[in-house]
């Protein structure tokens, strides 16, 4: 909106425009003056004044800042002027701004433009005219998805036109009941915003009086008329209230759905059903809820209880530890999530067990202790903890601290593209140095840390993030220093000092042109897809360089905002965006914000700018969903029991319901010394189960016992809408899926046990730390060594190591166990840190918690505890990799425009910017130029331009002052492969064809297929020499089936999957059973024909990667890792398991895949492995088995290449259900594409089990060749519907009384799927088989019949 004009001496812009007084009034007038810089001349400036003429009767004037930039001084002035004497509508003229200088002096600028030309105001009383109301729009209340607020309402209301300026703060509402205020849009048309007022006792008027000055004008009010007016709850609602922290949370059952009638308090809408309507809302005094009805205030029911938190309190103390760089905090608390920072960011950091967990008290409550690491300048500790209420502890460290703040001296915004902008910053503190910076938009608030800090040191540097802004966001700063001091730069500051675009009130103007592609949706029973598009006033500068869009849709607020990006489109020169309105959403006008430069634009200014285009309505004429699933009924063990001779099972027993269909259900049943406790999951036996019972059991054994209470700890639901609702005992703060049962109704059986247990802990013994890092990642390794004197330690609880660095940094490691003693009472573990981001610490100290013996006796070590083990580290001081790092590129699968590398160490010469990008290509037209020269050149981040279009891309950065590499980087380019891309089949033609160089190539004939694939009846193509199937079809001859009713459950604790098929009711209905899961790793000398190693994996020592796990409409996404220990280097398996609920398209590698609907793909990562020697392959052991619980049947298994040679494929086939397994020839070994090959093992693997009618099991070895860094490799599985049974099959096994069953017979089929991914830690081995003498075949037996 301004920013200071080089080479004008002064000029002054004006803020508020012309306006109407108050009868009597003054009006107010708000100006910029900007002055041409002098020496300092303004710094003593004390106060001001405005003078004009005609000369007005009395001023007021208020010097509210003073800020400069290298060219100007610029003052923001407050002033008020009273009408020119009579009345007149006069303009004040010649008006010049005083300021006033200490002691007595006097300096008077003109008020001119930046033209020059002259400044004029106008400020008159209102007209005064009886009839003054034009039109209005009636009122109506407030009410959304998101909220309903019928407490509100809003109408529109236009004027005369003898009103030609503002009348806000002349404009009255009505004196009683209603409190209301108004909002100027333009010309006359006001909008009118209105409240209810709790107390008010009379009934409510037909009309709201609205006046100016002495004359009054009436508009309707619907809280007195029909239908509202008649409006009555033939029954009070049923209320259930819940500790919400720190308040108490409240559910309304309203026994009307058709009317919401007026409330006296927002509340949250959650679902409907028949003749219900169900809301929240939060209270945090005792409140008694009413409606109005028959014009009047009627209670609801009875008064919410006001909650009581005394015992959740946390107490805390903190200590210092000297000469160490960090204190100890302590806190005791009884919730089972607890937060803490550690500064002024509200960078929270959420406790999950075990961390800090050191004890237990007596009354159930966690001691937690654990380290806050401190800067060696800091003189400050802030240590801040929640819940349920925030306590806030503060202590000074000797030495005294400073108390100079920090300095901006410059930065720049850098665009990248339309999503993502690189902001560099210049900071400066001398004494202490900085802590943290906060750059706060409208939209979000970003931090820039010491780990941001890309030149110089902590007193004096140049620090790099990433924004999701461009040039022409305001946005204000905060800088702390590391004594804690703090100074705010305004927006006023940035925009006087460096021209910081100041915050725009005139957006919407902008607009010319604002769509939904619809002006309505219908989402009674599916979603429904829209497009939103927007244009603006703008240059293509401006665009590229200034402008952003982001669109924030608020469904409903027991779900997270749906945020998408605005994308412009170059052919209609607006911005799209593209989002899903969900199934059964409450009937509606859809609430959002349109963030611009993120200045946000809600719906409702852009409905009061532009009218009905800003108007989204959803329609629904069912009830609405937007409830997670709850549990209806709790089956609860008794509150007390005794533990004799033998077992008790403690059962909770669920019944969960959601009205439009359950996906999956967690539940974790923990005790106060196993605080770890026991996770269950379930999944629905048939799609769309509205209810289901379910029982959590856990079983306490006389041998093992503790008295201790058990309890609920935590309880995950989601239902197939994407509805997710969370219950965290003693941590509640929203809605949750145990309201109805809460802790008054929650029992915590008391367990008495017969014996005195083992009260002793285990002892850490020893810790050493060893950097094992390679080229391009820093990896840390911690070794434990534990005993237990007394009932030996935990294999089921692991500890976890934390290293902890300033600034709120904090990393966790799971332990993997290297070897544990027969008897349990010693072992030996390792934690792996082989994420460290990078500037993570580099100083960081070491805690260890978790570890636990067979009688939950916990410990934790926090870093003073094992600094007093002999011999044992608990610091490190991490050294960053001195070569460049690419950790991310932008995709050129659509366009090589422009190539973005983002890492870090992007020119190690201190002067100079020493980088270059070295590229191959793979293209038809062979070599190009092998480097190129950024265009945009940062320390994280390089930007090239106009790559030559190619199939695929490799990728490093070189630096030229050190000639240092980085990693590789494989990129697929946009141009379709021919070798890999089946679509690139039908541009193929009989005639030779020329590329960009001249040459001529002639295409050879494409191989044919071994069938017709279906082609006659539209199931599928023959390209290349292998069958493409049409959705559903699938199979080498696209002849089967993918059978869609199954439903894919992954597990959350290792990566395998379970299928079910629903069937009928019929007792006969066969039962079918599969398992996928990875039995071993081998290193293979081939030419020897001998194992060199072998790795058998352990189930229990799967983790799951709870950050990389996801769910959405397309696909479910689980990942997990397993760590291969060995004394040379660790081998991580990342397996990563996708659930496709759409027919979906991926890439891997060069090779586009088509994903049919329930298709499971797994994708497995394997870091670096010791291999003995270059020449030994890495062979991955597989298992598949399908098994029916049909007595006579017949099976048939075949293992075979398609004709193209891209790929094998796995059959196992039991009646006409198969389990079809597709491994793909080739996979990414250290970034690049190579061959690998699949081979069917049976026969080392051979059992008595095997190809039996009713079962059949097969296993795979995929063999990948030496590598150094890095294989990826990428089978799929689905299960299929065959046309032709397998008692049709050559060789099929069938039994001796074979008949031909009915299609009613063939029902459900249950899959459970583990497969293994490699890269940092995973590997779940359900082993199995049946018969045979191999240790494998014989834990095969085991796991399949438990």
């Amino acid at each position: 909106m301004f920013g200071g004009v080089k080479g004008q001496l002064r000029y002054a812009v004006v803020l508020t425009p012309d306006s109407y007084t108050t009868v009597g009034g003054s009006c107010a007038f708000e100006f910029l003056y900007y002055l041409q810089f002098q020496g300092g001349a303004g710094a003593n400036i004390i106060g001001c004044d405005v003078s004009a003429t005609p000369a007005p009767s009395t001023t007021t004037c208020n010097l509210l800042s003073v800020n400069a930039n290298t060219t100007n001084q610029i003052f923001y002035v407050r002033a008020t002027l009273p009408p020119p004497s009579g009345n007149t509508v006069t303009p004040y003229k010649d008006l010049k701004f005083q300021a006033k200088i200490s002691p007595s002096g006097q300096v008077e600028y003109p008020m001119l433009k930046q033209d020059s030309s002259a400044i004029t105001f106008i400020c008159a009383e209102p007209p005064l005219i009886p009839v003054w109301l034009a039109s209005s729009i009636p009122m109506k209340f407030v009410s959304s998805s998101y909220l309903v607020a019928t407490n509100r309402l809003e109408g529109y209301i236009t004027v005369t036109s003898e009103f030609t300026r503002s009348l806000i703060g002349v404009l009255k509402g009505p004196s009683t009941g209603l409190q209301c205020n108004f909002k100027y849009l333009k010309g006359q048309k006001y909008k009118v915003m209105c409240s209810t007022i709790t107390g008010y006792a009379s009934p409510y008027p037909l009309k709201i009086p609205l006046t100016i000055g002495s004359y009054t004008q009436n508009i309707d009010n619907p809280i007195a008329i029909t239908p509202y007016k008649e409006f009555v709850y033939p029954t009070l609602p049923t209320l259930s209230y819940f500790n919400n922290l720190p308040y108490m949370g409240n559910v309304f059952e309203f026994q009307r759905n058709d009317l919401i009638p007026s409330l006296d308090m927002a509340y949250v809408p959650t679902e409907s059903k028949a003749s219900s309507l169900y809301m929240y809302f939060k209270s945090d005094d005792p409140i008694t809820p009413k409606y109005l009805s028959q014009a009047s205030f009627t209670t609801l029911g009875s008064t919410t209880t006001k909650p009581v938190f005394s015992n959740l309190v946390p107490s805390y103390t903190i200590y210092i530890t000297s000469p160490e760089q960090y204190v100890i905090a302590t806190v005791q608390t009884i919730s089972t999530r607890i937060w803490f920072q550690q500064d002024y960011t509200n960078r929270r950091i959420y406790f999950s067990y075990p961390f800090g967990v050191y004890s237990v008290a007596a009354d159930g409550k966690r001691n937690i202790k654990f380290p806050i690491v401190q800067n060696s300048r800091v003189g400050t500790v802030l240590a801040q903890f929640g819940l349920p209420y925030p306590v806030y502890h503060k202590i000074i460290l000797p030495p005294a601290t400073e108390s100079t703040p920090a300095v901006l001296n410059a930065y720049n915004i850098i665009s990248l593209n339309e999503t993502t902008s690189v902001l560099t910053m210049s900071i400066a503190d001398v004494e202490s140095g900085l802590y943290f910076a906060s750059i706060n938009t409208s939209l979000t608030t970003y931090f820039v840390t010491g780990n941001d800090r890309v030149v110089g040191t902590e007193l004096d540097g140049t620090y790099e993030i990433y924004v999701s802004f461009k040039r022409a966001t305001p946005f204000n700063v905060t800088l702390v220093d590391n004594s804690r001091n703090i100074k705010v730069l305004s927006y006023d500051y940035m925009n006087a000092r460096f021209g910081t675009a100041y915050p725009d009130t005139a957006i919407i103007d902008k607009i010319i042109l604002f769509n939904f592609d619809q002006t309505s949706v219908d989402v009674t029973s599916s979603s429904a897809a829209v497009l939103l598009e927007v244009k603006i006033t703008q240059t293509a500068d401006q665009r590229d360089q200034d402008n952003s869009f982001l669109l924030r849709i608020f469904f409903s607020a027991l779900r997270e905002p749906l945020d998408v990006i605005g994308i412009y489109d170059n052919v209609l020169g607006s911005y799209k965006f593209p989002f899903a309105v969900p199934s059964k959403l409450m009937a509606t006008s859809l609430r959002y914000s349109l963030f611009f430069n993120h200045q946000e634009m809600t719906c409702d200014d852009l409905y009061d700018s532009l009218g009905d285009p800003a108007v989204l309505k959803v329609i629904n004429t069912g009830t609405f969903d937007m409830m997670f699933p709850i549990v209806d009924n709790l089956v609860q063990p008794t509150s007390a029991i005794t533990i004799t001779n033998q077992d008790i099972d403690l059962l909770w027993t669920f019944t969960v319901s959601d009205q439009s269909g359950l996906k999956v259900i967690y539940v974790t049943i923990a005790s106060d010394y196993d605080m770890q406790g026991q996770n269950f999951t379930f999944t629905p036996v048939f799609p769309s189960t509205l209810s289901q019972t379910i029982n959590a059991k856990v079983t306490v054994s006389p041998t093992k016992c503790r008295s201790m209470s058990y309890f609920i700890s935590y309880m995950y639901t989601e239902d197939i809408l994407g509805n997710k609702g969370e219950y965290i005992r003693n941590t509640n703060n929203g809605l949750h899926p145990l309201y109805k049962q809460d802790n008054s109704a929650l029992i915590s059986p008391a367990v008495t046990c017969p014996l005195a247990p083992d009260t002793l802990n285990p002892t850490i013994t020893g810790v050493t730390i060893t950097d094992i890092s390679e080229t391009f990642q820093k990896i840390i390794r911690v070794r434990i060594t534990a005993t237990d004197s007394g009932s030996g330690l935990s294999r089921d609880h692991l500890p976890i190591c934390y290293f902890s660095a300033s600034g709120n940094q904090l990393l966790a490691s799971q332990t993997t166990v290297k070897s544990f003693s027969n008897d349990n009472l010693s072992a030996e573990f390792d934690c792996l840190f082989d994420s460290i981001p990078f500037r993570f610490g580099p100083y960081m100290v070491l805690s260890i918690y978790g570890l636990t013996d067979n009688y939950f006796n916990t410990i934790g070590y926090d870093p003073n505890d094992i600094k007093a083990i002999p011999n044992a580290l608990n610091n490190w001081n991490l050294v960053n990799l001195a070569v460049p790092m690419i950790t991310s590129t932008n995709s050129l699968a659509k366009s090589s425009k422009k190539l973005i590398v983002s890492g870090y160490n992007y020119g190690l010469s201190p002067s100079t910017n020493s980088c270059i990008i070295e590229i191959g290509y793979d293209r038809p037209q062979g070599p190009a130029p092998s480097t190129l020269t950024p265009v945009i050149y940062l320390k994280n981040t390089l930007v090239a331009l106009d790559l030559i279009p190619a199939w695929g891309y490799s990728i490093n950065v070189k630096d030229t002052y050190s000639n240092a590499k980085s990693n590789v980087i494989t990129l697929v380019g946009p141009l379709a492969n021919p070798s890999t891309d089946s679509s690139a089949s039908s541009t193929h033609s009989s005639a030779s064809s020329t590329d960009s160089a001249g040459s001529t190539t002639t295409p050879t004939t494409p191989p044919t297929c071994n069938s017709d694939c279906g082609a006659p009846q539209g199931y599928g193509t023959c390209v290349n020499g292998k069958c493409v199937c049409n959705s559903p079809h699938n199979g080498l001859d696209c002849k089967a089936s993918i059978d869609t009713t199954t439903v894919i459950s992954p597990n959350t604790n290792n990566p395998s999957v379970n299928i079910s098929i629903p069937g009928s009711n019929s007792a006969t209905t066969p039962e079918f059973t599969s398992f996928v899961s990875v039995v071993e790793m081998r290193e293979l000398d081939l030419s020897n024909n001998v194992v060199v190693k072998s790795h058998q994996f352990d189930n229990n020592l799967w983790q799951i990667v709870k950050e990389n796990s996801e769910s959405n409409d397309r696909v479910t996404t689980l990942q997990y890792k397993y760590t291969i220990v060995s004394d040379d280097k660790n081998t991580i398996l990342t397996s990563t398991i996708q659930v496709f609920s759409q027919a979906t398209n991926i890439t891997f590698g060069n090779q586009k895949l088509f994903m049919n609907p329930s298709t499971i793909k797994f994708t497995f990562n394997i870091t670096a492995y010791p291999f003995t020697k270059s020449t030994n392959v890495l062979q991955l052991v597989m298992i598949a088995q399908l098994e029916s619980s049909e007595k006579v049947a017949c099976s048939y298994k075949e293992f075979v290449d398609d004709q193209s040679g891209d790929s094998q494929y796995l059959k196992i086939q039991i009646q006409d259900r198969s389990l079809f397994g597709r491994f793909i020839k080739f996979g990414l070994i250290d970034g690049r594409e190579r061959i690998l090959t699949n081979v069917q093992l049976d026969s080392t693997y051979s059992t008595s089990t095997q190809s039996q009618p009713t079962y059949d099991q097969s296993f795979i070895g995929l063999n990948i060749p030496y590598y150094t860094q890095q294989a990826v490799i990428d089978p799929d599985f689905s299960v299929l519907i065959e046309q032709k049974s397998a008692r049709d099959q050559e060789n099929s096994i069938c039994s001796a009384s074979k008949k031909k069953l009915t299609n009613a017979q063939i029902a459900g089929i249950v899959i459970g799927c583990i497969v293994f991914v490699f890269i940092v830690a995973a590997v779940v081995i359900f082993l199995l088989s049946r018969g045979g003498h191999s240790k494998i075949a014989i834990k095969l037996k085991k796991v399949i019949h438990r």
